[in-house]
């Protein structure tokens, strides 16, 4: 990777002293992104799952400004790519995994204005990409299936309701984006290069408590869990009902809204016990691969031991 490219991400790195850590009696905090699958954590929210007096979403426009928050301290847990977690725990953190959010296959993706038909005419254009190792992971995926170097174009740092923008008004040929974004630029005519679906489910979604937080806010991250797979048992049993919930969030209709969600595999309660528990999780094995490719290509500056990043404990107990 070259050194322009590696600095985007640094937008990450640097930042104020952590903030005080709130008592076990207070709302857990947790930042979510504009992503789509993210969804069932404000289902559970609009159903009276999640009481806000036990567990507390705070919406970000950006999974910069809320890893941010994290690293500060103003935010107790966090919903996050797997490449964002190893980041944290490169600088220092200790998130912890306690759900597999989603896989995402298809809803992730490099949309361009009209005229634009293939990844390799992207060559000399401005492609605008938000400060993640995910966007850039995207992005170098894209390059490396057209067989550009990230020399070939201009890379423009920008967070991710910013690039939506910056493409309808010309500004840049071409983002990096996601659902519901992605979705929103389809609908008004751009052109997708390439989505999610051509990776070997590199982008795994997740939620991360900090570890100083696990025993002493259990009750909360027991009400977060229940919360979450009784939004997602009442997607699956009642999708047209659901959508009609989201519709205001999301700003999209509800059919839209479905085609969005078809773009990612959101695990049910035990698919997401299967890929945190045992000797050897599955999403250790995954962790670990990605963790590999990242430090590869410099997104990570030393390699990372990701063998303490899952917390099993909370969905386990959910069997008792």
């Amino acid at each position: 990777m070259t050194r322009r490219l590696f600095q985007l991400f640094l937008l990450l790195v640097g930042a104020l002293a952590p903030g005080c850590s709130q008592t076990s009696s207070d709302p857990l905090r947790i930042g979510v992104p504009p992503w789509l699958g993210f969804a069932p954590l404000y289902l559970g929210q609009d159903l009276g799952h999640l009481p806000e007096d036990s567990v507390r979403p705070i919406a970000f426009e950006s999974s910069s400004a809320q890893i941010r928050a994290f690293r500060n301290g103003l935010i107790d847990a966090v919903a996050l790519t797997l490449d964002e977690v190893l980041l944290l725990v490169e600088q220092g953190l200790a998130p912890r995994i306690v759900v597999v959010a989603d896989i995402s296959r298809g809803a992730d993706a490099i949309v361009a204005r009209p005229g634009l038909r293939t990844l390799g005419d992207l060559r000399g254009r401005r492609i605008a990409v938000e400060g993640t190792a995910t966007g850039a992971l995207m992005l170098l995926r894209g390059l490396e299936r057209a067989e550009l170097r990230p020399e070939d174009v201009t890379i423009v740092p920008i967070e991710v309701q910013e690039g939506e923008r910056a493409l309808e008004e010309g500004r840049v040929d071409a983002v990096v984006t996601y659902e519901p974004i992605r979705t929103r630029l389809l609908a008004a005519g751009r052109q997708e290069l390439m989505n999610s679906s051509h990776l070997n489910d590199e982008i795994v979604d997740v939620i991360v408590v900090r570890a100083d937080q696990l025993e002493k806010r259990a009750e909360q991250i027991d009400r977060l869990l229940d919360g979450w797979f009784r939004g997602l048992a009442f997607f699956h049993a009642h999708p047209e009902e659901a959508t009609r919930l989201m519709q205001p969030r999301w700003k999209l209709e509800p059919a839209q809204l479905l085609i969005g969600l078809r773009g990612m595999q959101i695990p049910d309660e035990a698919e997401g016990r299967e890929l945190l528990s045992g000797a050897r999780p599955a999403l250790r094995a995954r962790a670990e691969e990605l963790g590999t490719w990242m430090h590869r290509n410099g997104l990570l500056q030393r390699c990372v031991d990701p063998s303490s990043i899952i917390a099993a404990a909370p969905i386990e107990r959910r069997l008792r």
